[in-house]
């Protein structure tokens, strides 16, 4: 399934470049999203096609460890 929603989303051209971003500036921009509820990010996962789940109490210092690690 992973797959096929890469393949389906670099139809669209490439994906903008990620270099520049500051780790710690995102998450901080994370929290003032529409999906965070009383200060939690609260982050809509792809189960399948049409099906997602909302995770949801992920610990904070976790979510900065995989932005700085996605950023590399």
């Amino acid at each position: 399934m992973r797959d096929e929603i890469a393949r389906t989303v670099n139809l669209y051209g490439p994906l903008p470049s990620l270099a520049g971003i500051d780790p710690e500036r995102l998450v901080a921009r994370m929290q003032s999203d529409k999906k965070t509820l009383q200060g939690e990010i609260h982050f809509v996962l792809v189960e399948d096609i049409g099906k997602v789940s909302v995770a949801a109490g992920i610990d904070p210092p976790l979510v900065l460890a995989a932005a700085r690690a996605a950023l590399q």
